[in-house]
Order: structure tokens, then C-alpha cells, then sequence
């Protein structure tokens, strides 16, 4: 229950940033049934962030101009390092994934699922790495 609940609020979250975002020229966003499907990913791997000693919080960063590919995955190791969330594993593993192109440069295509509300350290990268 407590995993259906976290994830009805990061998909109004998730829908809440999809407002506030500027949209990318003739951009098309992933549809209702992809943004399920990454959702549901993203509470399996807040789940795997627990069973490996971290918070439940799982994130994940797709294309949508690629069908919804998934691109790269994070979760939450803060029981080892205190700055790494789900959302900073992440994009660290974009940044690696993308090499060597700029995230900057690729990130405004694309979207950025997580199973919470980001705090203030992973808004502020996301905002400066993905746009």
C-alpha cells in the first residue's frame, strides 16, 4: 500500500513538472501507458535501493523520441554516501552513458522519472544538468 501511495505522488509529481516545463519544440513526450510503465520501474528500484541498505527511492531517465527507451536507471545509496540519491545516481549515469557529449546538451529531450519529490540537491542538478 505504502508503494501505491508513493507512487500516486511522484506521478503527480511527475505531471506537475510536465506543466512547469517549457516544452522542447515539436518535442513528444512519452504517453500515459510509458509513464506508467517508468513509474512502476522507478518504485522496483526504490525497492532494490532498500534490500541494498539505501532509502526507497528509485529514478530512471528515458527518450521518448526513441519509443521510450530507457536510458539509464538510479537508486538510493545514501546509507553509503549522503549525496547519493536515486536522481544524482542517475544522472551521474547519463553523464557516463552520453561520453562525450554534454548532458546539457542532450538532457531537454528527454524525461526524468522519480519515485518522490527530488529535495533541494537534486532539483537544483537536475535543473543544471537536464534544463
Amino acid at each position: 500500500m505504502a508503494a501505491k501511495r508513493q507512487f500516486s505522488a511522484a506521478l503527480a509529481f511527475l505531471q506537475a513538472l510536465v506543466v512547469m516545463t517549457e516544452p522542447v519544440p515539436q518535442q513528444q513526450w512519452s504517453n500515459e501507458t510509458q509513464q506508467a510503465r517508468f513509474m512502476r520501474r522507478c518504485v522496483e528500484l526504490a525497492d532494490e535501493a532498500v534490500d541494498l541498505g539505501g532509502a526507497p527511492f528509485g529514478c530512471l531517465i528515458a527518450d521518448p523520441a526513441s519509443g521510450g527507451r530507457v536510458l539509464v536507471e538510479g537508486r538510493n545509496h545514501a546509507g553509503r554516501n549522503p549525496i547519493w540519491h536515486g536522481e544524482m545516481d542517475a544522472i551521474d549515469s547519463l553523464a557516463q552513458f552520453l561520453k562525450p557529449q554534454r548532458v546539457r546538451d542532450v538532457a531537454p529531450s528527454l524525461e526524468l522519472y522519480t519515485t518522490a519529490e527530488p529535495c533541494a540537491m537534486c532539483m537544483g542538478a537536475g535543473e543544471r544538468c537536464l534544463g
